[in-house]
């Protein structure tokens, strides 16, 4: 990732990230109960619409100046690895940005170490941490 891409995702992408962290609550509620949210004119399509974009513009940034495999990796596994041992939303989400940031920074290090592709490092790491709190998961229960 060179400086440019840096300077032009990094800003997109917190403001998505401010955007999601303003409204989960109402995309909770729309998501639970989504025919009282259209009978009080909450227009639920209109927010699943705009949820989507969100989700495809990190995507479409994030591809670009990442990689695929990370890009989906960061977005979808740390959130997964978290659901066996978190009960409620905002601790879920505060663990979910822990488990990312150490999938990326065991990926780094295994990358540099054992000279793998970034991408598939953290990916690699990143399930791995998934399969663990799942089977953590299942042992607690």
């Amino acid at each position: 990732m060179t400086p440019a891409e840096a300077a032009h995702s990094a800003p997109t992408l917190l403001g998505v990230a401010v955007i999601s962290v303003l409204f989960w609550r109402r995309w909770l509620l729309i998501a639970q109960s989504p025919t009282t949210a259209q009978l009080a004119r909450r227009f639920p399509a209109a927010w699943d619409l705009l949820f989507l974009c969100l989700l495809g513009g990190v995507v479409l940034i994030g591809t670009h100046a990442m990689g695929v495999v990370m890009v989906l990796a960061l977005l979808f596994l740390p959130a997964a690895t978290v659901l066996p041992v978190a009960n409620r939303i905002p601790p879920a989400i505060a663990l979910a940005m822990g488990v990312g940031i150490l999938d990326f920074v065991l990926g780094f290090y295994l990358s540099n170490r054992m000279s793998w592709p970034l991408s598939q490092a953290v990916g690699g790491v990143g399930f791995g941490l998934f399969l663990l709190s799942h089977v953590f998961g299942l042992l607690q229960r």
